[in-house]
């Protein structure tokens, strides 16, 4: 079904599919590592070295597969939800991680003076003003504080600003899949990627349990063939944070949770709350960084040597 006047919306994706993939592990296993290997992988402009010995002859394919990998992967500056604040908004991160990507297309961009930087193209002007409205129309659909203010605002006023929300809300996922094929259109024209697919890494997924659950709820929507999402953490302790929110929003229901209603046993929701506080204390403070002063035993005390200005510290204080 297509939206009446406008035969570019459809009022229903028939050709929705999910674009995501988790990579899950847990605290040490090398999540890190394997992203960065794939990163390094499908970067690189030479084929990889050494040979598939389980399964011979397949250098080729996997090659070939590779570099075809490469002329469309444009990675994004990763997203760590660990020292985010709360509430994060996501896809405020997202656009303008694009924005980044997109302005160091332009040669020259981020050198010389204002005055000897070579002029942007009409195209960038455009795309990014197309962005930069997006952006705008987001956070006034999605951050606005309208429900808060209402008591505040006349009727018309509130009225007025309502109608203008649910509008920015309206096609939000169609505009940005517009403005994403005309940005992969027209300036990814030139260099080693073309007609680029882009990739969100969000790592630490499973580190925001308050917004765990909305991210997921905004990845579901955001269905776009330009944009790939890989997540990266500990898919239990995921499982068992969306048990926690969903419960609370069914107990919010009927006046409060209440232990009956826990679908998670107590002793193991108290075993993950303690390895995430010691995984946090560990990334932010790692171990080979600490110095800890230990207190002084009563026998290293006796062997101390007192300078009283007679001894002049030449005899210990159990001698003493």
């Amino acid at each position: 079904a297509r939206a009446e006047g406008d035969p570019r919306r459809t009022l229903l994706d028939d050709h929705r599919k999910s674009r995501s993939a988790f990579l899950s592990g847990h605290r040490g296993a090398g999540k890190t590592s394997v992203l960065l290997s794939l990163i390094r992988q499908t970067e690189l402009h030479e084929a990889p070295d050494g040979s598939n010995r389980d399964y011979p002859g397949t250098e080729d394919r996997f090659s070939k597969a590779l570099e075809r990998l490469r002329k469309r992967i444009k990675w994004l500056e990763p997203i760590d939800l660990e020292p985010v604040p709360t509430p994060f908004s996501l896809l405020a991160g997202i656009l303008v991680r694009i924005q980044e990507a997109c302005e160091n297309m332009v040669p020259g961009r981020d050198s010389g003076t204002d005055f000897d930087r070579p002029p942007v193209h009409p195209v960038f002007s455009d795309a990014m003003q197309s962005l930069q409205t997006l952006q705008a129309d987001f956070a006034l659909a999605w951050e606005s504080n309208l429900l808060e203010r209402r008591e505040y605002l006349d009727p018309d006023t509130y009225s007025v600003e309502m109608m203008r929300t649910a509008q920015c809300r309206l096609g939000l996922n169609q505009r940005l899949n517009r403005i994403l094929d005309r940005i992969a259109r027209e300036m990814f024209t030139a260099g080693h990627v073309s007609n680029p697919v882009f990739i969100v890494t969000i790592d630490d997924f499973d580190m925001h349990p308050s917004s765990c659950l909305q991210i997921l709820r905004l990845l579901r929507m955001l269905s776009l063939p330009r944009l790939f999402f890989l997540m990266l953490g500990d898919l239990q302790l995921l499982e068992m944070m969306l048990n926690l929110q969903l419960t609370n929003e069914l107990g919010s229901l009927c006046g409060g949770v209440r232990p009956e209603m826990m679908s998670w046993p107590e002793h193991e929701l108290a075993q993950q709350t303690g390895a995430i506080a010691a995984t946090s204390i560990r990334k932010m403070i790692p171990p080979d960084q600490r110095v800890e002063l230990q207190g002084l035993r009563l026998h290293e005390g006796l062997l101390h040597r007192p300078v009283d200005g007679v001894d002049d510290g030449l005899v210990r204080l159990h001698e003493i």
